[in-house]
């Protein structure tokens, strides 16, 4: 028996030091939802999965009122849209946020991919309820640069036009293994590689652009019809380009290097 006591007292002071800061921590969060979230099921669908997931639960406020999360539509500036449903787009933020707290932990896993998929697996009748979107790090800025878009939409198709679909008027026209142009508007470079495609294979060999790149070697002359622009005719096509609407992937564009 003294054994056995003894055995106790060394479990229970190894054990001690490990589930203090476990028995500190806190292990609730107060949330409020905007109303047609609560009546739409979608709340008790994803929260005992968080709850599974990390041991928090979560406490559905009536009101606003002592909410450490808030998961509703009118979010505050800066708070990125998580989903989309039936009522319109919603958002999740913390009123007065903390770091390293349960509320944190909760938001986290809310934007996380995890918790887009929880959100999208609920379904009523077998049907999709509510949508993630996408979600990124910041807001592109399209530079527009100077330059005519009509006159280079023409300038695209005359030169560009021979390898690559510039849009529906040479759909057919392009060479296969090379991407139109909505398909490269898709990249996150995109803007340096239109403004520097005069740099990058296949395009050096047979690309004179006034001011920007050397005369052609006279002992090495282009193979194919030389891409002639003036800075002008550069700009204009630059214009145009960065007003062409990007293609419909479904998935955001992987580029294997």
């Amino acid at each position: 028996m003294r054994i056995f006591h003894f055995m106790f007292l060394c479990l229970a002071l190894l054990a001690g030091p490990l589930a203090a800061p476990l028995l500190g921590a806190p292990r609730e969060v107060r949330l409020y939802a905007a109303p047609e979230l609560r009546q739409s099921g979608l709340l008790e669908y994803v929260l005992p999965r968080f709850k599974l997931k990390t041991q928090i639960r979560v406490v559905v406020l009536p009101g606003p009122e002592g909410a450490e999360v808030v998961l509703a539509q009118d979010a505050p500036e800066g708070v990125a849209a998580l989903f989309a449903g039936p009522q319109g787009v919603y958002a999740a933020w913390a009123p007065a946020p903390a770091p390293e707290t349960a509320a944190q932990r909760f938001l986290s896993w809310l934007s996380s991919d995890i918790g887009a998929r929880t959100v999208a697996a609920f379904t009523k009748d077998g049907v999709q309820q509510f949508f993630p979107l996408e979600r990124t790090a910041e807001v592109e800025e399209i530079y527009l640069p100077d330059g005519d878009p009509q006159a280079g939409r023409a300038l695209a198709l005359r030169n560009c036009g021979r390898c690559h679909v510039i849009g529906e008027e040479n759909r057919m026209k392009g060479i296969e293994s090379t991407p139109s142009f909505p398909v490269l508007r898709t990249l996150a470079d995109w803007q340096l590689r239109f403004v520097t495609y005069y740099q990058r294979p296949p395009h050096p060999p047979f690309s004179l652009i006034e001011g920007l790149t050397e005369p052609f070697d006279a002992m090495k002359p282009p193979s194919i019809a030389p891409l002639a622009l003036s800075l002008d005719e550069y700009n204009d096509i630059l214009a145009f380009v960065a007003r062409i609407a990007p293609a419909d992937l479904g998935a955001p564009l992987e580029v294997r290097r």
